[in-house]
This record gives structure tokens, C-alpha cells and sequence, in this order.
């Protein structure tokens, strides 16, 4: 937490976050306005002194007088969960950590010889707050330097704290005393300060200052809750320093006393959240500062301002209950007093406070009077205040009346009290009594709204129509002489407000001057505005909610649809068609199919229903990855590599565990080869009985380890060794032994149409312990797969793994644990690292100790210690773990500015969203003397190995999808990585060098479909759908850009508006119609001109043609699969099948009918700042939706003012907006909605019109009139 000094609107600052802070922190934002109150919102005071003390006070307290103090001070009830949080609190808030700055803070108890304290009380206050403790003779002339001294040999940097006064009549005083001394991290040069004039909050120059200055890159946010500007300004040269001035700079129009009580309502965590938020969105600016350099003291009675908070019974002699500190209960604290100074120059800050606890006899000696009489009149204020509206009035009471009946309380004032107040108040006649405290009333509304014209205009802003006029009237108008002359008053200006809301009403006041008069009218209607409860403190409208409640009711107009009756005729004759004529082929047909799919074998052979490259066009992608994969520079390391595992004596005990058991579970340490090794020693053992299937997580560890085994084995990938991915093939030739190495998705797909694998002998399972979705679901059909296949045997490997999950799910499993041979690997942590290479690293050592668990990557530190190994340390690549796409591409650009020219360094991002060809770049080694340097997300963490990666830089961090619960949208989130993954990734270095599960269910039909097919069931079900519709290319394109996210634009993030003008040339209202003609377009150039006219067409707008090539292959893929899952003949009319792929309707039906998924734009009212009417997005579930700024429908809010439905696929959930991201969206009408919505529509009467009948979906909480007949 930071516990703040406050200097009108500057704050010192410094970072703790324990648990207990938070208590502080809200007490010393609470503090800081009632004091700020009254001194006019200018002030210097120690909130944490303040409280400190108090807490100290707080353990001799009893009954309500503890109560009242616990409350105030948010302090746990149990003494020692009190003293405990304290001790933390105060300890961290005092270590500085840096020379930079020096934090003392001391407690003194100063108690009088004749005073009897328990021993209780003094010995928790020298052990629990380090008090030091002394008796002396109040009476004595030398009390006040005995106490000095005492306090200045402690070592805080005060002098001549306590005054000879101070001792009169106390029994005891208690102290704390702080002293502050730091250095700017940026000191401000001394020559650029120049004297300056000074500005009040409206402008007025109020004198002249010596104004410093210094142009650099501190945080710096606009925070609207407070209205205001705020400035963050480091103490200390050391990094990880937690001491920080904060400069709150008022916007215009928003005065000081308006930021104070906005500060009531937020924390100053808060406050440093926003601007870390805003440091790490928009980076580092530059911001030009100019701040006084000035010295402010002030000395003030704190009693009013906790009488206002709440502690009220310890400043009264016949309530204050201190029986914790002496026996007799004969004490009570006549005043506490808060002495502070500050002093800011251009080197630094220097500060101290000191707070007193006088503690005086129920007595109350003469001395003492002045205390008590202000805290009594302070508790009979607050008194008023809560009585003031418990008074019953008349049922229509005049605005004069209600004063009245406020004022009369005054003199029903207790007696005893008389004599402390002046006799002008008490003795004299009621209407002066009422008068007095009328303009006493005025006064607290003009603390509360210092500028009340400016109030009144910010509420008529914020309301829907004007509110009130304003009329002038000048009484007198004559030469001054004749005004002398003739005795005429001053009063010449009358201004009377006249509101229309919240009643018709009139505020009149008379003064000198316009001005004048305006300001007393303002008061006055301010004043009758608050204490009906029409305007809050901060002069924001209180709405009455039922009134609300009515307009949300009627502000969205009821969607109507109409159907003509020739629509009506056409259906019923299309249904009966289908029940007579189509029904029963679509049977017969299913059967078959279904037969098929059942009954058919599979062989390991190439799937044509994964892979058809060899449709593809001569300069297709893949033919590019073919080309870059034919000269895969890892055969050439692997060549030099053979024979390194340390795995060849484990390959007996594999083989002949094999032999007994149909399950093995591998556990081979980093470095062992299980990925290459274990394959091969099967198939060296069994040689031509061998048909293995080896499943790895990625594409690139798929491909990279088939090449490195086929090399080791000194053949071609495609003899023995084979790989199969989506797209991409090289299938073994089946004439011998053979190994496949697949991604998950494939040996899925196979296990869908071959649920036994037969033909298949092993099925190797690696790293198995990352989990996922596939990978569950993996193994739940390989235990079916055994039921069916007696001869498969099923191989479970990983470096790091939870074997008991493993072995309890496949019954009682052997377990075979290879070592690996690894080179030495040194872990050095982030304080070693800062010690080892002397650097900085302050944001991550602090964000490994938050308490949120929430990991953030500071790419600027990640690019020091990259800096700091390549300088230091001997030969070798840096792999470096980083979290996503976007913390590499800010590391690569750092990167490639530091090293811009350089022949000795190569920078590789390695990324899932790049093409293999570019993620297979990490496996070449560079010439001797140059250094590589590879930024990989965890694509890297398992299965492959860069050989010549000697240092790993792990951040700690990845992204893992989370599902948001009740939506199931996904949110790609950082988290820290697991424990185990971080064993992984030491793994990465020193392998060459030193350096719940059940039975599914089983598939309905329009299921049994969906499986065969490679798409989202949602997406597979509206391909299915447009075979009936008649445009099945349309929507083949459709579902493959919403299944894949491909991204067409090159530079996308900087052309969004670009992009959505683009698409809107191919259709306004939806991007899924717009994607689909650009791919369209592209096919019919590249048809008609050939490549070298789609070069030109890409190259004009921006486009990548080996996307759009991609699109086609995926899309026909597509195709085929719903070719073959005998939904249609076999050798269909193509004609028929795209008929209506030109009508987008119904593209976007056919997109919904699958998907089912709705954006709803909805008005609702917005109470806070202006009332006014919003539109906002919904999705069907009542969630937040945002369009993304590159789709065409974006800004359909402010474009379309009625109710617009849009339908829309996948995006994920965004934790910043707190809403939905959806980037491709479709409008739809109300009847699309209707005809290919899923779910039930109920049928009711309309309420008001007999003649309109309601359709209800409930599903996505619409509903939609259509006339009854």
C-alpha cells in the first residue's frame, strides 16, 4: 500500500501490500478530507502518524470508547490480530530498501510522576509499539527538554517537538513522531528553475514561486473518477524503491475541495493501478513537469474532523472509557494535535509530523476548556445532523418552515454546556439564534460546494432538459453621488433562480455586486437541493429509481415481423414436399452412411480426409514448407548427434516390458531421447510387426522429430519414419516397419474412424502431462481402443508426469524411469541474476510477490538480462520464455534496435501463429562467433531440441485458455506456469551441452456426422445445413474463417480502419459475406491472370496470398469431408449445390441455424454523470459484448439507433473490457432469427394488442410481434 503525506494536492507516497494495509489506506483517504474540510482544502498532515497513534490509543481503550475506534480505524476486533497486522504494516512501511531514502517513525509515552498507569498498558506499548516510555514531573520547568532530548537522541531528524505548554494540566501525552528524507530518482537541475507566477484552481495568479523543472518519462494517467490529472515522481535511484510523490493536478472546471471528496470514494490503490495499467497499454511518455519548490507547515486540532469520522466518547469527560490504561478511569484526551512540515527542492523531499494524545482528568482544568468546548460543539453538530431529518413536518411544509424546525434544536442544548458558548448565541433572541445558524448552514454547503454557480451548471448538464433559469435585477441605478446623497442601499443586484425540477421553485438573494448575488442564490438552491436529497455531496442528481424503472420499461421498441400470406402458402408446401418426397432418401440415405462409417477398415495409410496437398496449386503454402523442409537443416545436426542419448540401456527393459504389458507409462527425464528413442527401439525390436503412432502436442515438434529419426536411422522421411499433420504429409512406405509421427487432431481423427486402430501395433503417447483437451479425450478412446484391438499396446511418455492419474486410469500400469544424460544445468534466480550481472529488475521481483497471482511480463527488464547474458557469459544461443506474440514482438523490436547492423547476433521469434517454415529457423546453428537468440512461447517447452541452446530465460509466464464460466467463451489469460513446466524448460538447455476421464456417450445421428468432420460441431452443423439451402461454397468459406482465425491482412493491428473499409466494399453488414467474396475474388483471378495478377492484388490492398491460398485448402477440405459423409451423392449437381450462394441471407441463416449464437443492441439508461440514453451490445446470456474496431459492423451502436440482432462465432472473453471481443459479425433480421434460431419459441397473446401475437425465444431472451393471423 502507499500511506501518503498530503500537501494541498501533492502526495508522498510509499509501497507496502500486506494484508493490514488496506485498513490504513481507507482510513487515511477518509482523514485526509475531513481535515482537508477544514482547513479550507489545504493542508499537510501524516495520515499514517495519525494512525498510528490512534491505534496505539486504541489498546488502553474499553467499551464503546474501543468500539467507536475499531470501527473508524477498520481494526480487527482480537487484540492480538490488532497488534500483529500492525507490526507487519509498520515494518514493511519502514524498510526502505534504498539509501535514497530514510523513513523513521518513533512512539513516545510521556506520563506525569503522579499518574498511575497499569503495567498491562506500558509494557505493550514498549513491546508491541516500540514506545518509549518515561515519568516526569509535568510541574517541573525542565519537562520539556527532558522530553526533547529523549525524543532527538532516538535518532529521528526533529528538534523542539513538545512546548512548555504542552504540560500544563496533562496527565499524560501520548507521541508519535516521523521524520522522511528522500531523493528524487530523476533530481530536478537546479539552473532550470526560475521564478514563476502561481495559479489558483480559477486561474487567478495569487503570487510568485521558484518553479522547477524536468522533462522526463514518470507514470502519468487521467483519472476521470476524481477529475483529475495524476503524476507519479520515484524517490531513489534504486529500482525496486517503494516511495513515490504524487502530483494530483485538478482538470478545469473540477476544484481542489471537488478532488477531495472524489478521493472518499476510491483508494489509492486504485489510483496505482491506473497508472501501472496505463504505463504498460500506452509506454512511456514523455511529460514536461513543473512543480514549486516550496516549504509548508501546519498545526492542527484534529478533534472536529474524527468527531465527523465516528470517534466521538474518548474527547468526552463523561463518556471516555480508558480503563486499559489506568485503574481509576479518571482520563480522557482533551485534544489531539498534528504538528507536520515539508519541504520539496530539487534534489528531494524532507518531512516530519508529530502527533500528541493529551490525556487530561475528568476535571477538565480551565487550560483544557478550549478542547472541550470545540469537541462538544463538533458533537453536537453531528448530533444535529443525524436528528435533522428524523423531524416530522407538515405534509407540504414551506422551504422556510423547514428551517425553522431544523434551527429550534439548537435550544434544547444541554445547560452544562451554556457557558462555552458565546452569549451572543445563547443569550440572545430566537431569530438571531436562527439566523446565526442559518448562515452557519450556508457556510458548511459552501465548504461542500465551493463554487455553486459552477455546481448548479454541472447539474443542468447532467440532466436530460434544463432545470432552472437564471434572472437579474439591478434595484438602483444612479450616479454614486446621488446615491450618498439619497441614502440608497448598496444592495443593487438581485438574482433569482427559478427551477422547474425537481418542483417548481425560487431562490432570491440581494447583493452588491452580480457576482455576489448569483453565489448567494446558488448557496441557497444548493443548499435546498441537499437536504431534500435531490443532489448528492458532489452535486451528482439523485433520480428518483421507480421513475427509472418506468423508462427502462419502455425504451426498447418490441422487434415486429410480418409474413405475407404468399410466404405462408410457399412453407407449408415446401414441409410437405419434404415429410412426402425428401424424409425417407434422407433415412435411407443415413444408413448407409452410417454403415459405412462403422463397418469400413482403416488402414495406416495417408488420410485423404486430413491431408490433400496433392490438389494443391504449384505455389501453394505447402509447397513452399516442402521446399524449406528438403534442406531441414536438423538432419544435419542430428547426423552429428547419434549415439548421444543415454537411453540405449533402458531399451531392453522397454521393449521387454512391452512384451508382458499392454500399457507402459515412460518417465525419461530431459535429455533422455524418449521422443526419438523409444519409437525407435520398438521398431527395432519388432522390425516388420511395427506399425507405431507417435502423437505429439505440435506441428513443429511432429515434423522436427521425424526428420531427426529418420536421420539417425540414415533414410529419407517417408521410408520407415513418417510424419502427418493437417495439410501435411509424408506418410511411411508400408512395405516394412514403420513409425508415424502425428499431432493430436490426427490421431484423433483416426481413432473417429478407426475406434479398434487396427492395423496399428503401438500407440505412443508424448507429453502427456500438458493435458489437454485432446489429449483426454486421447486416451479415453485408446482405453476403449484396447477393448476392441487385443493387439494394441498404448506407450504413455513425458519428462515431467503425474503417473498415478496414469496408472489408476489404465489399472495397475508398469512404470519405466529413464535419467537421460543432461549436462549440468544452473538455475539462477532473479536476486542472484541482479547480483550476478549487477542490473536492476524492480517491477518483477515485485510482481513475483503479488498477492493476486496474476503474472506480467516487463519486456524492458526481459531485454536487460538478455543484454547482460550476451555480454558476460561465453558461446552459446539464449532461448527465452516469453508469455505470447505480443511480449515477442516488444522484446525482437528492442532487440533488432540494439543490435541494428550487427553481423554477430540473430534474433528468431518462434510462434505458433508463424508458418513452419519460419518456426523450423530455430534449429539452425549459426557460424562460430555469432549468438542466436530464440523467442519462444512454450511451442518449445516440450518434444523438441535446439541443440545449441546453452542459457533459457524463463519469464515464468504463458497463456492458457480459460473458459468463462456460464458462457463458455474462452479468455486467453497469463498465468504462471506450473512447476513442472518450469522443469521443462531448464530442460531446454543442457540436453547437448552443458548448460477425469469416462465412457462418452453414444452419438446421435446429426453427431455421427459432425465427427467425421474437422470442424467445431457448430460450424459443422451449418455446413450441413447449407447442403439444404443451396450455397455450400459460400459457407464452406465461412465456417473455415471462423474455425482457423485466419488473418488475411498483412499488418492487421495498424490497418484496422483500413481493413473495415476494405470489407465494406464487399458487403456493409456482414464480415462472414465479405471474407467469403474476397476469397471468391481471389479465386477468380487467380483462375483468369494466374499468379502473377494475384501478386498484384495482394500486394494493392494488403492482402496475403498464402492465407487466402490456405482458406482454399482448408475450405475444400471441408468440402470433401461433406462429400464423403454421404449427406449428398457422390457425384453431386455442383450447380445445385451453390444456387443461392449469392443471396448472403442466406449465407448468414446458414452461419446461424449452426452456431446458434445472437448480439443483441439494447438501450438502457445511464444514471451516472449525464442521464441519458445508451446503446449497448448483449449476447443472448445478458453478458457485455464489443465488436472489434476491424469488423464491419463496428459502431452499429451509434449508427443504428433501433434493435439490431447479429450473428457471430467464437471471440473470447477480454478481462480489461470485462466483456465479449467478437471480431467477425453478421446482421440478421428478426425472421432469420425465427426461421434458423435453435430452441423452443413460445406463442403468447400481446397484452395490448389482440391483434399481434408475442413469439418468445427464450434461449436468447427475445421476443418478436407478429400478426396474429
Amino acid at each position: 500500500m502507499r500511506l501518503p503525506f498530503i500537501i494541498f494536492t501533492l502526495i508522498s507516497t510509499c509501497y507496502c501490500k500486506i494484508e493490514f494495509s488496506e485498513r490504513a489506506r481507507n482510513f487515511s483517504i477518509e482523514l485526509l478530507y475531513y481535515t482537508a474540510e477544514e482547513t479550507q482544502w489545504h493542508t499537510v498532515i501524516s495520515p499514517f502518524g495519525v494512525w498510528t497513534l490512534l491505534t496505539a490509543v486504541s489498546i488502553g481503550a474499553t467499551d464503546s470508547s474501543r468500539k467507536q475506534m475499531l470501527k473508524t480505524l477498520i481494526l480487527p476486533k482480537k487484540q492480538q490480530t490488532l497488534i500483529d497486522g500492525y507490526k507487519n504494516l509498520t515494518n514493511s512501511v519502514l524498510k526502505t530498501g534504498t539509501p535514497e531514502v530514510e523513513l523513521k517513525s518513533r512512539n513516545f509515552l510521556f506520563s506525569d510522576t503522579n499518574f498511575l498507569m497499569k503495567n498491562d498498558f506500558t509494557k505493550s506499548m514498549q513491546r508491541n509499539f516500540g514506545a518509549i516510555v518515561n515519568r516526569i514531573d509535568f510541574k517541573s520547568d525542565m519537562a520539556t527538554s527532558i522530553a526533547n532530548n529523549i525524543i532527538k537522541n532516538s535518532g529521528l531528524r526533529v528538534t523542539n517537538v513538545l512546548k512548555p505548554s504542552d504540560f500544563e494540566d496533562a496527565k499524560m501525552i501520548l507521541t508519535n513522531v516521523i521524520s522522511f528524507k528522500a531523493y528524487w530518482k530523476t533530481p530536478f537541475n537546479v539552473s532550470d528553475t526560475k521564478v514563476s507566477p502561481f495559479y489558483d484552481e480559477n486561474g487567478k495568479e495569487i503570487g510568485k514561486v521558484n518553479m522547477m523543472y524536468l522533462e522526463d518519462t514518470p507514470p502519468y494517467s487521467s483519472f476521470d473518477e476524481i477529475g483529475a490529472s495524476i503524476l507519479e515522481l520515484a524517490y531513489g535511484d534504486e529500482e525496486d524503491s517503494k516511495y513515490s510523490f504524487l502530483v494530483i493536478l485538478p482538470d478545469a472546471g473540477v476544484t481542489v475541495a471537488n478532488v477531495y471528496s472524489r478521493l472518499t470514494d476510491i483508494s489509492l490503490e486504485d489510483i496505482f493501478d491506473k497508472l501501472q495499467s496505463d504505463l504498460e497499454f500506452y509506454g512511456m511518455t514523455s511529460v514536461v513537469v513543473n512543480v514549486p519548490r516550496f516549504k509548508i507547515s501546519t498545526n492542527l486540532v484534529l478533534n472536529s474532523p474524527l468527531l465527523k469520522m465516528g470517534i466521538e466518547d474518548i474527547f468526552d469527560p463523561g463518556a471516555a472509557n480508558f480503563k486499559g490504561i489506568t485503574e481509576s478511569n479518571n482520563v480522557f484526551v482533551s485534544a489531539l494535535v498534528h504538528n507536520a512540515v515539508i519541504e520539496v527542492t530539487e534534489t528531494g523531499t524532507v518531512a516530519s509530523a508529530a502527533t500528541y494524545a493529551y490525556f487530561a482528568d475528568r476535571a477538565r482544568p480551565k487550560r483544557l476548556l478550549q478542547f472541550d468546548c470545540c469537541s462538544q460543539i463538533c458533537k453536537n453538530h453531528v448530533a444535529l445532523a443525524k436528528s435533522y431529518h428524523s423531524i416530522k413536518t407538515s405534509e407540504n411544509p414551506t422551504y422556510v418552515e423547514k428551517k425553522l424546525l431544523s434551527y429550534s434544536y439548537l435550544s434544547n442544548l444541554n445547560n452544562a454546556y451554556k457557558r462555552y458558548y458565546s452569549n451572543s448565541l445563547i443569550d440572545g433572541d430566537v431569530t438571531k439564534l436562527k439566523d446565526t445558524q442559518h448562515e452557519k448552514e450556508l457556510k458548511r454547503i459552501s465548504q461542500l460546494f465551493p463554487q455553486p454557480r459552477v455546481t448548479l451548471n454541472e447539474l443542468n448538464s447532467k440532466t436530460p432538459e434544463k432545470v432552472f433559469d437564471i434572472h437579474y435585477r439591478q434595484n438602483v441605478v444612479a450616479p454614486k453621488g446621488v446615491r450618498k446623497k439619497m441614502g440608497l442601499s448598496n444592495n443593487d443586484w438581485t438574482c433569482t433562480y427559478t427551477f422547474v425540477w425537481p418542483e417548481k421553485i425560487k431562490f432570491e438573494s440581494v447583493a452588491i455586486s452580480k457576482r455576489q448575488a448569483a453565489e448567494k442564490s446558488a448557496t441557497q438552491a444548493l443548499h435546498w437541493l441537499y437536504i431534500n436529497k435531490q443532489i448528492d455531496n458532489k452535486g451528482n442528481p439523485i433520480y428518483d429509481k421507480k421513475v427509472i424503472e418506468d423508462i427502462k420499461c419502455n425504451l426498447n421498441e418490441p422487434l415486429h415481423v410480418e409474413i405475407s400470406d404468399n410466404s405462408l402458402l410457399r412453407i407449408d408446401r415446401i414441409w410437405n414436399d419434404y415429410e412426402n418426397e425428401i424424409k425417407h432418401i434422407y433415412e435411407k440415405t443415413f444408413e448407409e452412411a452410417n454403415h459405412r462409417l462403422f463397418f469400413t477398415p482403416s488402414m495406416l495409410t495417408k488420410d485423404s480426409t486430413i491431408d490433400i496437398e496433392d490438389n494443391l496449386a504449384e505455389e501453394s503454402q505447402d509447397t513452399e514448407i516442402d521446399e524449406e523442409l528438403n534442406n531441414f537443416t536438423v538432419s544435419i545436426l542430428s547426423k552429428k548427434m547419434k549415439g548421444k542419448g543415454n537411453n540405449t540401456i533402458y531399451r531392453k527393459e522397454i521393449t521387454s516390458t512391452l512384451e508382458t504389458s499392454r500399457v507402459l507409462v515412460i518417465v525419461g527425464a530431459a535429455g533422455c531421447g524418449k521422443s526419438t528413442r523409444a519409437p525407435a527401439a520398438v521398431l527395432k525390436a519388432l522390425g516388420c510387426n511395427t506399425t507405431a503412432i507417435v502423437s505429439e502436442p505440435r506441428r513443429v515438434a511432429a515434423i522436427g522429430l521425424a526428420q531427426r529419426v529418420a536421420d539417425e536411422m540414415g533414410e529419407e522421411v517417408g521410408d520407415s519414419i513418417g510424419y502427418q499433420v493437417r495439410l501435411h504429409s509424408k506418410v511411411p512406405r508400408p512395405s516394412s516397419g514403420i513409425v508415424l509421427y502425428c499431432t493430436s487432431g490426427v490421431l484423433l481423427r483416426r481413432l473417429q474412424l478407426n475406434p479398434g486402430l487396427e492395423g496399428c501395433s503401438h500407440v505412443f503417447i508424448d507429453e502427456a502431462h500438458e493435458r489437454d483437451v485432446n489429449t483426454d479425450v486421447t486416451l479415453l478412446l485408446l482405453k476403449r481402443a484396447l477393448d476392441i484391438n487385443p493387439n494394441l499396446k498404448v506407450v504413455i511418455m513425458s519428462a515431467t508426469l503425474d503417473t498415478e492419474v496414469f496408472t489408476k486410469y489404465f489399472d495397475p500400469c508398469p512404470i519405466v524411469e529413464v535419467p537421460g544424460r543432461t549436462f549440468p544445468v544452473q538455475v539462477t534466480y532473479l536476486n542472484d541474476i541482479e547480483e550476478k550481472y549487477r542490473i536492476k529488475l524492480p517491477m518483477t521481483l515485485e510482481n513475483c510477490c503479488k498477492e493476486d497471482g496474476k503474472p506480467q511480463v516487463y519486456w524492458q527488464e526481459v531485454v536487460e538480462v538478455i543484454k547482460s547474458v550476451d555480454k558476460s557469459e561465453s558461446e552459446g544461443a539464449i532461448l527465452v520464455f516469453l508469455p505470447g506474440w505480443a511480449e515477442i514482438k516488444q522484446v525482437k523490436k528492442i532487440l533488432d534496435e540494439i543490435y541494428a547492423g550487427s553481423t554477430t547476433h540473430m534474433v528468431l521469434p518462434v510462434h505458433s501463429r508463424l508458418s513452419t517454415t519460419e518456426q523450423t529457423r530455430m534449429f539452425e546453428k549459426p557460424a562460430p562467433g555469432i549468438r542466436k537468440i530464440v523467442l519462444a512461447t512454450n511451442i518449445a517447452e516440450t518434444s523438441i531440441t535446439i541443440p545449441d541452446v546453452v542459457y533459457v530465460i524463463d519469464t515464468g509466464a504463458h497463456k492458457e485458455n480459460r473458459i468463462k464460466e456460464g458462457t463458455g467463451t474462452a479468455s486467453l489469460e497469463t498465468v504462471w506456469v506450473s512447476k513442472a513446466g518450469a522443469k521443462q524448460r531448464t530442460g531446454r538447455a543442457g540436453r547437448v551441452q552443458p548448460g477425469a476421464l469416462s465412457q462418452s456417450e453414444k452419438l446421435t445421428r446429426l453427431g455421427i456426422l459432425l465427427s467425421n468432420m474437422t470442424l467445431h460441431p457448430r460450424l459443422g452443423c451449418s455446413l450441413l445445413h447449407s447442403v439444404i439451402l443451396g450455397n455450400t461454397v459460400a459457407t464452406a468459406n465461412i465456417v473455415s474463417h471462423c474455425s482457423d482465425n485466419i488473418e488475411l491482412f498483412s499488418n492487421a493491428p495498424d490497418r484496422r480502419e483500413e481493413i473495415r473499409e476494405f470489407k465494406r466494399k464487399y458487403n456493409e453488414h456482414s464480415d462472414h459475406s465479405a471474407l467469403h467474396w474476397i476469397q471468391d475474388e481471389y479465386e477468380r483471378i487467380l483462375q483468369e491472370k494466374g499468379w502473377s495478377g494475384v501478386n498484384e492484388w495482394c500486394e494493392r490492398y494488403g492482402l496475403r496470398k498464402d492465407r487466402l491460398n490456405y482458406v482454399k485448402s482448408i475450405s475444400n477440405l471441408h468440402l470433401q469431408q461433406l462429400l464423403q459423409s454421404s449427406i449428398i451423392e457422390a457425384q453431386p449437381d455442383v450447380t445445385e449445390l451453390t444456387r443461392f450462394s449469392d443471396i448472403e441471407e442466406l449465407s448468414a441463416g446458414a452461419l446461424l441455424s449452426g452456431v446458434n449464437t445472437l448480439l443483441v443492441t439494447r438501450k438502457h439508461v445511464r444514471t451516472k454523470g449525464k442521464l441519458m440514453t445508451i446503446v449497448e451490445l448483449f449476447t443472448s446470456s445478458g453478458d457485455r459484448a464489443h465488436i472489434g474496431s476491424e469488423s464491419v459492423n463496428y459502431g452499429i451502436k451509434k449508427r443504428k439507433p433501433t434493435t439490431q440482432l447479429l450473428a457471430y462465432f467464437g471471440g473470447h472473453h477480454s478481462t480489461e473490457r470485462r466483456a465479449l471481443v467478437v471480431y467477425k459479425t453478421t446482421v440478421v433480421s428478426p425472421q432469420a432469427v425465427l426461421l434458423f434460431c435453435k430452441g423452443d419459441i413460445e406463442i403468447m397473446k400481446s397484452e395490448e394488442n389482440e391483434d399481434i401475437n408475442v413469439l418468445s425465444l427464450p434461449r436468447h431472451r427475445l421476443r418478436i410481434h407478429v400478426p396474429a393471423k
